[in-house]
């Protein structure tokens, strides 16, 4: 089964996925909007500040967006400023939501990866291997996208 953090961290990542997208010119700005939407649509039990502040961000994309087709203008500079600015927020939101995540253990995941060496991990479920010299509690496997506990977070916090 898996647990609604977990869940809730791969919505993170793909909220982070497609604004990487957005920035370099792959996803339309109309696109962004409604995976946004969809994707937070997603999240569970999630703080009502990190939602207000979504949404305050989401809805300027939305509102200079609808303005724009509305009026059968392009989206001048002064606009795409605050889009940029209001991308840059909705990344950080989800990068620290995500990084949340991987600070705290989740007693829902049961693998743990191996270590290979001291900057090496493989992952218990697709015996990938990956640098990674984070002390988090939780690392994200880059080939199988699951989570895992990190064997370090425990020999370094002893």
């Amino acid at each position: 089964m898996e647990s609604i953090k977990d869940c809730n961290r791969k919505q993170y990542q793909i909220i982070i996925e497609r604004i990487n997208w957005f920035e370099k010119g792959i996803l339309e700005l109309t696109s962004l909007i409604d995976d946004l939407e969809s994707l937070q649509g997603y999240l569970q039990e999630v703080d009502k500040k990190w939602r207000s502040e979504f949404y305050k961000d989401w809805g300027l994309l939305e509102e200079i967006y609808s303005v724009a087709v509305v009026e059968n203008e392009p989206i001048s500079t002064s606009d795409r400023e605050k889009i940029a600015q209001s991308v840059k927020n909705l990344k950080k939101l989800a990068e620290d939501a995500l990084n949340e995540y991987l600070e705290q253990p989740d007693p829902l995941i049961l693998n743990t990866a191996a270590i290979i060496d001291d900057e090496w991990l493989m992952c218990s479920n697709c015996t990938d291997s990956w640098k990674c010299t984070s002390n988090n509690a939780m690392v994200i496997c880059p080939a199988c996208n699951e989570a895992l506990h990190n064997p370090r977070y425990h020999i370094e916090s002893a």
